[in-house]
């Protein structure tokens, strides 16, 4: 072959090459493009003219949000943030906010998901609703927006899908940490979709309903859990896909509970108005559990050490929680006892089909079982059988008056207090153990079998378990947050237990019991208002530490 053939069949092949990678990026963009959602509008404001309060969370609500849009498949240049006091086109007035609804809806495509979304303050003025921009003046209602105008710009735009977003008040707006107005007058109309085919508008509150921020997590409550719920916690079990409608049942049910738990002042209920848009899906969930990213989200708390300590003081009494960290294990036992095998001929009660089960959130894990000594102090009285012994735990308490406790202690420590869940106790319990105990049953429990039994004892005595949670095996039956049922054998993600039934779980066996039900699976259950002087508990606690 003479030089100028190999030359020419150099620049051929190259050419050739190029051709094939010009192809293939082509294709690849295709995907891209194919796989982008659509168009988002997010709109935050802090800053307000009185009357109306300043708040405090909104524009970070809304940055968050788009970090999540981004996350799920939204091309970055498509998200338009809207926030601050500047002059720019991207302060939330409502001239900037009319032309961006206006430009993004214009741009919209007949196959896109156009989001629109506000978190901010919202006014009910003779039954109609409006979002009040940062120049909003009670005075004069030109400078308000009312959502229906946005509603009929929506209803023009070419996009097959249009979703709306607003974490607002629908009445009032005296109490701190609430978004809204005191309404001129008493209205139950809700926002009309104008009959959109496939329309949802997700409210955070009902009509005449308030809309909590929260110190604690640092946004919105229903933000908050808006943003969870796309990024996997709604997700369903089948496909891994969060639907609006999953998303909503999800939002609702997380908003309501934190309200609650948090002792607001005031029920927060959101709100679904849906056509046709029930099974859409907005995010996809691949096999490890996690949507793909376009960029990484921040962590949802600083990284702790396992059993790391954490001290609380509430009006001069110590609570002292231990750091468990997110992660996976076989829950269950694939061990089988005759004394298990016996009485699962009579009842489903002992089921432990192991199964794996991941937790995606840390939590704190009280390090003892409540002694006498706290009940008393947050619940005024002294229950326990076993009487005057300040620090042995408290027992003789019902499931639902450790709600109560939890309640009450929450609004003292500055975080969520809850029962643990099944899943969340057994995974402390054995602390990366896979064994039938956490270590040596005799050196870690007061339990039936041993020569101190016949009471409960004090808290803190045997030795704790990796952890450092003393008392997870013995003295007293621990309450968990869950009903009862039997397990199943599929993977699960954050098991909260089945939504009814007849009795709560305990764990980790008493004073009285013999060594097999003290193990790290075993289980057992009682109706929810049992008293026993075998039964206490310990709570854990979430704190938001953006």
């Amino acid at each position: 072959m003479t030089m100028k053939k190999f030359l020419l069949l150099i620049l051929f092949t190259f050419f050739f090459q190029t051709l094939l990678w010009a192809d293939q990026l082509e294709n690849e963009s295709g995907k891209d493009s194919d796989e982008s959602k659509g168009y988002a509008l997010l709109i935050g404001v802090n800053k307000y003219k009185e009357p109306f309060q300043s708040l405090q969370f909104c524009e970070g609500d809304m940055k968050y949000l788009a970090e999540t849009f981004e996350r799920i498949g939204f091309q970055k240049d498509k998200i338009v943030l809207m926030a601050g006091t500047d002059n720019s086109i991207n302060s939330p007035t409502k001239e900037h906010i009319m032309e961006q609804v206006e430009g993004i809806c214009g741009k919209a495509e007949k196959d896109d998901l156009l989001i629109i979304a506000f978190s901010g303050h919202g006014v009910t003025i003779r039954g109609v609703e409006y979002i009040c921009p940062n120049d909003a003046d009670l005075n004069d209602k030109r400078t308000l927006i009312p959502t229906d105008k946005i509603f009929d710009i929506l209803t023009d735009s070419p996009a097959d899908h249009k979703l709306m977003i607003v974490d607002a008040c629908r009445n009032e707006l005296t109490i701190p940490g609430k978004k809204g107005l005191e309404e001129y007058e008493t209205s139950q109309g809700e926002a009309q979709n104008k009959d959109e085919h496939n329309f949802a508008l997700l409210a955070s509150c009902k009509p005449n309903h308030v809309s909590w921020e929260s110190d604690d997590l640092k946004h919105g409550v229903f933000t908050h859990f808006l943003v969870k719920g796309l990024l996997g916690e709604a997700k369903d079990k089948e496909g891994g896909n969060v639907t609006i409608l999953g998303l909503a049942h999800y939002a609702y049910q997380k908003t309501k509970d934190f309200v609650e738990k948090m002792g607001m002042g005031s029920e927060q209920i959101p709100t679904l108005n849906c056509n046709n848009m029930e099974d859409f899906v907005l995010a996809k969930w691949d096999s490890g559990n996690s949507p793909s990213p376009s960029s990484p989200l921040p962590e949802d708390k600083p990284e702790h050490e396992p059993g790391e300590r954490m001290v609380k003081m509430v009006d001069g009494i110590k609570y002292a929680f231990r750091w468990c960290p997110k992660g996976s294990f076989k829950m269950g036992s694939k061990y089988h006892f005759e004394w298990q095998q016996v009485k699962r001929e009579l009842t489903d009660k002992y089921d432990e089909l192991q199964h794996q089960v991941t937790l995606t959130e840390g939590f704190w894990m009280l390090e003892t079982e409540v002694t006498q000594t706290m009940w008393k102090h947050i619940m005024g009285n002294e229950p326990s059988y076993f009487k005057d012994r300040p620090q042995n735990p408290v027992e003789q308490v019902s499931w639902s008056k450790c709600e109560e406790f939890c309640q009450k202690l929450s609004a003292k420590v500055g975080g969520i207090v809850s029962l643990p869940t099944e899943a969340q106790w057994e995974y402390a319990c054995r602390a990366r153990s896979k064994e039938a105990y956490a270590g040596n049953l005799d050196a870690m429990a007061w339990y039936g079998e041993n020569k101190y039994h016949g009471s409960t004892h004090k808290v803190g005595l045997k030795r704790p378990n990796a952890w450092g949670l003393y008392d997870m095996h013995g003295n007293v039956w621990e309450w968990c947050r869950d009903w009862y049922a039997g397990y199943s054998d599929k993977k699960e993600l954050n098991p909260n237990g089945p939504n009814n039934g007849k009795d709560r779980v305990n764990r980790g066996g008493s004073w009285a019991s013999e060594a097999g039900a003290c193990r790290s699976a075993s289980r057992d259950s009682n109706i929810p208002e049992d008293k026993s002087p075998f039964i206490g508990f310990r709570p854990v606690l979430i704190l938001n530490e953006k």
